[in-house]
């Protein structure tokens, strides 16, 4: 599927915020979206049930709900980061700012729900998407913890006014995220994107969704008053504490991305989405490093390892685009500076996780990434005890959640390949390296 730039403003799409609709329509419905084929390598429009819907025509459903537009300013989380607040209460008064409800334009023909517009289109196949990945992380990862326990939220077209407390620039056309601690997922609109959108990129949905699960299961337990105290900091944190910081982001982003591949089933799940066809030059190049840098089996993902992407030493025509080795000098180590693209050592991650289980989809999908998700709870409490993180910590309490019956050899084999100093060190003693 390609799908030519648009032009648009904001504020004169083809979706009501103000509660315009007919009557409540839930329960199970077929809808007409755009939705992955079996092998996640393209994309069409078909048709699809979902269950449990509240009310489409507001794209309310059991476990989720959409919300349009609104504001968000990172004083605001600024001002409540600093006052006794619960993950709960937190993220209820940051949320407030996108209350508005979400009324795409929908029709009935044939007992089908259709879109009637391209936004409407997007908003509709990404309530499909999460409807049908929610239920994959319950019913076939066992996630029991808030994140699928507790209603979700997606902000359809909001805007952000970055802070400090915003770790990554928020790229407000062709991106979707997920915004820790207010809790919600952000879709953004279609800017000069010619693949499919991400918001129909179920690939990209599942990483999404993983990062909400990371979170829940991470942070907001018992290592909730170390998260606030690291966002709300009003100096430099540390270079210990920035490089702790640093190798969570990658660690979040290897898991998203490895379970978006169980999800789907195909290591490419992005590819559908990286389109470059009738973008500028500049804009393809971007597009094209990404690419490189988030494909596990690129050249990049190839030669890179913790190490030297840590000691600056992999060559720097693959590594260009990772971050900034501005404090290499005087730190002798990249991983502690504040300008680091997590998703560079986070492929790396994913990349010892897909070796791990000798690239076999099905031992990643019904062993690895239940054991990953059984992991975070218990890094949560190491991190409640201010303790450093280092990847061993990751890599020994994912060993111990594994089974007796599985087979280590292969991810302790990867494991002293992409982390060689952890490993000859002997920090992950459940490894016999």
């Amino acid at each position: 599927m390609n799908l030519k730039r648009l032009s648009i403003a904001i504020f004169a799409f083809g979706l009501c915020f103000l509660g315009c609709g007919p009557e409540p329509l839930g329960g199970e419905l077929t809808l007409k979206v755009v939705a992955p084929n079996d092998d996640f390598a393209s994309y069409e429009l078909r048709q699809v049930q979902v269950s449990n819907v509240e009310n489409i025509y507001q794209l309310q459903h059991a476990n989720f709900k959409f919300l349009g537009g609104g504001l968000l300013e990172g004083d605001d989380m600024q001002n409540l980061l600093t006052s006794e607040v619960t993950p709960q209460s937190f993220a209820t008064q940051t949320r407030s700012h996108f209350d508005q409800t979400l009324e795409p334009h929908l029709a009935i023909r044939d007992e089908v729900v259709h879109a009637q517009d391209f936004h409407s289109l997007m908003a509709l196949s990404a309530f499909a998407g999460f409807e049908k990945i929610w239920g994959w992380y319950v019913n076939d990862i066992g996630d029991r913890s808030t994140a699928t326990t507790e209603p979700g939220y997606v902000v359809f077209y909001g805007d952000i006014v970055p802070s400090n407390l915003l770790p990554v620039p928020m790229i407000q056309m062709d991106n979707a995220v997920y915004l820790a601690g207010v809790d919600v997922w952000m879709v953004f609109p279609v800017g000069n994107q010619e693949g499919v959108p991400y918001a129909m990129n179920q690939g990209v949905l599942a990483h999404e969704f993983h990062h909400r699960i990371f979170f829940q299961n991470v942070w907001t337990t018992s290592a909730f008053d170390r998260w606030k105290s690291i966002l709300s900091a009003t100096e430099s944190l540390s270079a210990s504490e920035q490089r702790n910081l640093n190798l969570l982001r990658a660690l979040d982003e290897g898991l998203a991305d490895i379970n978006a591949i169980g999800y789907t089933k195909n290591i490419g799940f992005m590819e559908p989405s990286f389109h470059s066809e009738h973008l500028d030059v500049v804009s393809a190049e971007l597009l094209g490093a990404e690419s490189l840098r988030r494909n596990i089996e690129s050249d990049f993902v190839d030669r890179a390892t913790y190490d030297n992407l840590g000691d600056d030493s992999l060559e720097h025509a693959l590594v260009d685009g990772c971050g900034v080795a501005q404090n290499f000098t005087t730190s002798g180590d990249i991983l502690s500076g504040q300008a680091w693209s997590p998703y560079c050592l986070g492929s790396v991650v994913a990349r010892t996780i897909w070796e791990g289980v000798g690239r076999d989809h099905q031992l990643l999908r019904e062993v690895m990434l239940p054991a990953i998700n059984q992991t975070l709870f218990h890094l949560g409490e190491v991190l409640g005890t201010d303790q450093d993180f280092d990847f061993d910590v990751f890599f020994q309490l994912l060993l111990e959640s594994l089974p007796n019956t599985f087979d280590t050899a292969d991810l302790c084999s990867e494991i002293a390949t992409r982390f060689s100093s952890l490993a000859t060190a002997d920090r992950i003693p459940l490894c016999a390296f």
